[in-house]
């Protein structure tokens, strides 16, 4: 139905390996350094994971970041017809780059839910995260999964500590990765062509990516209250 995100759903476990390496780009080194860095880079320790429904909050506000995005066409837009009654046809609906937009604020919400290991299932957590852009002057919105990773693609295999957290949409829905500052209780956030959507549902779908690996949105650990927006958005 919407053949512009695609239609074949990425391997999983290929999407953490490729979410790893983007984030051993960010290090400017190979994750294998994270490990014999030693626990001052280990996620786990700064997420809440104990139990099932443990959550987290992480927030940031920002005066000098900027993405590259794509606005795709609204399913609506997809599904109008290719020619009029007259049989001409017409303009077909295709994305649109806009270039640098600022981003003034993003959080991010995490549900731990325990899946791959109790359920066989993809994730690890249930996220949700909110990209604030003054100069497309909307909200923008993502709810999918991510997973524990400390992935050397040198080795191909993983290593302890764990880093980061490697998130993704299914389909070719682009993700993100959480990674932890060093010695610090703070995220860096890296976008990998993320697909969001302005509002509850329509307004068109758009397409984050950070301008290279370098370019990361510093998140501190928030209350759970800044992510009630979070935690309500989309919720059936």
């Amino acid at each position: 139905m919407n053949m512009m995100i695609g239609a074949v759903a990425t391997s999983w476990s290929l999407r953490v390996k490729w979410l790893s390496v983007l984030a051993a780009m960010a290090f400017g080194t190979a994750p294998a350094s994270a490990q014999s860095a030693g626990s001052d880079t280990a996620i786990k320790s700064i997420i809440p994971h104990k139990r099932p429904g443990n959550e987290a909050c992480f927030e940031g506000t920002f005066g000098d970041k900027a993405v590259d995005m794509q606005q795709w066409p609204t399913y609506a837009e997809q599904l109008r017809p290719i020619a009029d009654a007259d049989g001409k046809p017409l303009a077909a609906a295709t994305s649109r780059d806009l270039p640098n937009q600022a981003i003034s604020h993003v959080a991010l919400y995490l549900n731990y839910t325990n899946g791959r290991r109790a359920r066989n299932e993809s994730w690890d957590f249930d996220f949700t995260v909110r990209v604030t852009s003054p100069s497309l002057g909307k909200e923008l919105f993502a709810r999918s999964g991510c997973t524990w990773s400390g992935w050397d693609y040198e080795k191909e295999k993983d290593i302890e500590p764990e880093f980061m957290l490697a998130c993704w949409v299914e389909c070719d829905g682009g993700g993100m990765r959480a990674v932890r500052i060093p010695g610090t209780a703070s995220l860096n956030l890296f976008f990998d062509r993320l697909k969001m959507q302005a509002g509850c549902e329509g307004g068109g779908t758009y397409s984050v990516a950070t301008n290279e690996a370098k370019v990361a949105f510093r998140l501190e650990r928030a209350s759970l209250s800044a992510c009630k927006a979070l935690k309500a958005w989309d919720t059936d």
